[in-house]
């Protein structure tokens, strides 16, 4: 039998050790060290909206019969108050289309003779219903209930005075947790007797109670008659001398035009009326709202698996609520968990307006700050850490701390992977990650014992 030459001997022993090799990684399951695939937690760049931490509807009444504002009490057991003039003369009763006709007598409507001779008790009703209306209710718009004014004393309209308070909260309002927080407001609002000449219309402003200190949210004043929905309630003519009220009625939404940045966990709402005539300024305020339109924190690394001294890109994504507003001023610090540093060369990027990303010395914390503009729906920040000692880190809500202005990521995990043994077979082969098991090495030693045998013949 003809012998085998060196290069045919030489190539015999190669494809032994590859073939005993994969044997091997067949037989243990072994793989390569690769990038591991996951969803980023939550949905960054997808906007959410806002969070409702207080709301007011005032259908806390075991009845249709009218309620002064003094008197009710909301379902979280929240009271209200209102500047004096806003509390009489038809103003501050919260009543339903379905306030009987019979209970007249009981509201500040009637002013002693008995006869709703101004009609203010029937059109103070129908913007109830008309708000119903707006909120979809259909058929059972006559069960909403609202906080009504009217501006009437049962023979003339009565000027309650400018900038006075129509509704104020009475205790705090305390959201869940600790940090401060992007405060938006919402009503809904309905007025009548609108775009008649010699009256006046409502402009609402709205002041969040700061620990005690009103703050405006809304720049622009809400006026309920600017609003293009118009709704014809039913007809109602309670003992009255003007014949029936049949009049339409405007209703909106309140969109909010900023948010406000709290300095403290202590909330209260105030509204108040810029107008001081009471010839018009006829209206119903309903499902009062503060909502924690805080953006939100995606937190993600990129590779999720690598080397020890090998370098994962740490990325937070800032997201905005679906009011698109500007949130300016946010920011918080991420306290590294573990072995897990900054890189010597961090590479630093964002594309968040006025940021800042700056660490401590010791590489174990990262200060970031910024803003979004108005409209902006997300942006990012991103910088390099590392690892010389193998683990899985993880890096969530424990790790944050001076927290301002936006809510809380989920969990993101990296991993820092040992690197493998340098072995003498090691350097054997193609890839030094893969290790070998005592099967494939006995393959290997025999190849190698029947090449030397070739080598001496």
């Amino acid at each position: 039998m003809k012998k085998p030459s060196k290069v045919q001997a030489t190539n015999i022993v190669r494809a032994g050790i590859v073939s005993a090799f994969f044997a091997v990684v067949g037989t243990l399951g072994f793989v390569t060290v690769g990038v591991t695939v996951n969803a980023a937690p939550g949905s960054p760049g997808v906007p959410e909206a806002p969070v409702v931490i207080f709301e007011e509807d005032f259908q806390n009444t075991p009845s249709t019969s009218p309620v002064g504002l003094l008197s009710y009490t909301g379902a979280d057991g929240m009271g209200y108050t209102a500047a004096a003039p806003w509390l009489t003369n038809c103003n501050g009763e919260i009543v339903a289309f379905n306030t009987p006709d019979t209970d007249f007598s009981t509201t500040n409507c009637d002013v002693g003779n008995g006869t709703n001779i101004t009609k203010a008790y029937d059109q103070v009703r129908r913007l109830a219903y008309a708000l119903g209306q707006l909120n979809g209710m259909g058929g059972s718009s006559g069960q909403n209930k609202a906080l009504t004014a009217y501006t009437d004393s049962g023979s003339s309209y009565v000027d309650p005075g400018a900038g006075l308070v129509q509704l104020e909260t009475q205790t705090p309002i305390v959201p869940t947790g600790s940090n401060r927080r992007f405060i938006i407001s919402g009503i809904d609002g309905a007025a009548v007797n609108c775009n008649i000449g010699g009256t006046v219309e409502g402009r609402l402003v709205f002041y969040l109670l700061d620990n005690g200190t009103p703050r405006q949210v809304n720049q622009t004043p809400f006026n309920v008659c600017d609003s293009n929905t118009t709704t014809t309630p039913p007809v109602l003519d309670t003992n009255g001398a003007l014949g029936p009220s049949n009049d339409s009625v405007r209703s909106g939404h309140y969109v909010p035009d900023s948010a406000l940045l709290t300095n403290s966990n202590s909330l209260g709402l105030r509204v108040t009326n810029l107008e001081g005539g009471g010839q018009g300024n006829d209206n119903a305020l309903d499902n009062i709202r503060l909502l924690d339109a805080s953006p939100k924190l995606d937190k993600s690394f990129a590779p999720m698996s690598v080397g020890v001294n090998g370098v994962s890109r740490m990325t937070f994504t800032v997201t905005n609520t679906t009011d698109l507003l500007a949130k300016q001023g946010w920011s918080f610090t991420d306290n590294l968990p573990g072995d897990l540093l900054v890189s010597a060369t961090p590479n630093t990027q964002s594309d968040c307006p006025n940021y800042v990303v700056g660490w401590a010395p010791d590489r174990k914390k990262v200060d970031y700050n910024g803003d979004l503009n108005q409209g902006q729906v997300s942006c990012t920040m991103s910088i390099d850490v590392t690892s010389a000692v193998a683990g899985t880190y993880t890096n969530g809500q424990a790790n944050l701390s001076s927290v301002v202005g936006v809510r809380m990521p989920a969990d993101a995990v990296v991993k820092f992977l040992p690197k493998s043994p340098n072995t003498g077979i090691g350097r054997l082969l193609t890839n030094p990650l893969l290790v070998i098991g005592c099967s494939g090495l006995a393959a290997i030693a025999i190849l190698v014992i029947r090449h030397r045998s070739i080598r001496q013949h």
